[in-house]
């Protein structure tokens, strides 16, 4: 296998990003190099990063800049052709990076995910409702020519493609810059593959409220940024409306009672955060 170098992305992390750097270093082969952007963290993040300085690169910012300038920097920094990346609440499996390698490969792309097991899936009904309804997952077991985009959770780069391209849009500060980041391959036409093999766990652990945020960052990032209007606001909310309904029929015919109630809390929220948008002529991440 060539030299690979890895990087994570970490923001307020510290629930989760001793498992992810202990999951990073039991991985069967290990990455040549080990990049960390502690993104202006104000909990105990670098404290926990300081505990293994002596097996990975911590790059420390004064402030938080966001998702698409810590890709870009970390990138940048690192010294191989061929990069991972794994979110700061994903474990990889032990032969994720080998696996994710191979595929790549075998499939001359240039951006290879993989796939992103929920970790708390049984235990929490948020999770539920997020990896049946919001998780972006292929049905299919490996798909060598991708023509919609792969989720940054967990994936394996070219170099040489990012530079093409002019990396990440750093106006992405939370999310939304892998979807942009595949449309920009794509246009470019560079190839882009899946593969199930090379998988992952994810540790985020929903409540009501952090799921609502979430889904309407997600939502909000594949608007295209677009000025806020009441005429939208009344359009976007008739089509909240109608995917409401489609996907309470679904979950209500496939006897998932236990998530009914929360497409009508998430279509709330959207209708709220419209309306909310649309008053302060702002849209916020």
């Amino acid at each position: 296998m060539e030299n690979i170098s890895l990087y994570v992305c970490a923001y307020n992390v510290e629930k989760t990003i001793e498992e992810v750097i202990l999951g990073i270093l039991d991985l069967q082969p290990k990455p040549e190099e080990i990049i960390v952007i502690n993104d202006g963290s104000t909990d105990s993040t670098s404290k926990i990063l300081n505990k293994y300085k002596d097996n990975i690169k911590i790059f420390d910012l004064p402030k938080n800049m966001g998702i698409g300038y810590g890709r870009n920097l970390a990138i940048k920094e690192s010294k191989n052709n061929l990069v991972a990346t794994v979110d700061s609440d994903v474990v990889p499996d032990k032969s994720w990076l080998l696996n994710i390698y191979n595929s790549m490969i075998n499939n001359k792309s240039h951006l290879c995910g993989g796939l992103l097991l929920e970790k708390y899936i049984k235990s929490n009904r948020y999770n539920y409702w997020r990896a049946i309804h919001i998780m972006h997952s292929f049905k299919e077991k490996k798909v060598s020519d991708v023509r919609s985009f792969i989720t940054g959770s967990n994936m394996l780069l070219n170099k040489s493609a990012w530079i093409k391209v002019g990396g990440y849009d750093e106006q992405f500060r939370s999310n939304g810059e892998d979807v942009h980041f595949c449309i920009k391959l794509r246009n470019e036409g560079f190839k882009i593959s899946y593969d199930s093999d090379a998988y992952c766990y994810h540790l985020q652990n929903d409540n009501l409220q952090s799921l609502l945020n979430r889904c309407w960052r997600y939502y909000i990032s594949g608007t295209g940024l677009k000025k806020p209007t009441f005429k939208r606001m009344i359009l976007r909310s008739i089509k909240h409306s109608k995917y409401c309904l489609i996907n309470f029929s679904k979950d209500l015919i496939n006897l998932r009672f236990s998530i009914l109630d929360i497409h009508f809390r998430v279509l709330f929220n959207y209708i709220k955060m419209e309306y909310k948008s649309c008053k302060n002529n702002e849209i916020k991440f």
